[in-house]
């Protein structure tokens, strides 16, 4: 059994301040959410995943923040690319695919 949602924050690795909350949602949280009929602000995910898929947000970002993001994930992406040359080296093929998929969602 994995996870429905995942929640992580700028804060927590990143090299940034508080202020961005990441969450990943499976399909399944989705549409338990659309289906819930329950009084809901922290899982109520309509107007993003709306306004995501013009590749905007339904509030004002942090600009500050998603340069700082950018940048953390080009650091991680440099080191990564050292960490997997020094371990294909070894015959080991790591994965690392929360970097990946974070540094995608910022092309």
């Amino acid at each position: 059994m994995g996870a429905d949602v995942t929640i992580f924050g700028s804060q927590k690795g990143l090299m940034l301040p508080p202020g961005i909350g990441f969450n990943a949602l499976s399909p399944r949280a989705i549409e338990a959410s659309k289906n819930n009929k329950i009084h809901k602000s922290y899982w109520a995910w309509d107007e993003i995943l709306e306004s995501n898929k013009t590749g905007y947000w339904p509030t004002t970002p942090s600009t500050n923040l998603m340069y700082g993001l950018h940048e953390a994930m080009d650091m991680m992406m440099a080191a990564l690319s050292g960490v997997e040359m020094s371990l294909g080296s070894m015959g080991f093929k790591p994965k690392a695919s929360g970097v990946v998929a974070a540094q995608e969602f910022l092309k």
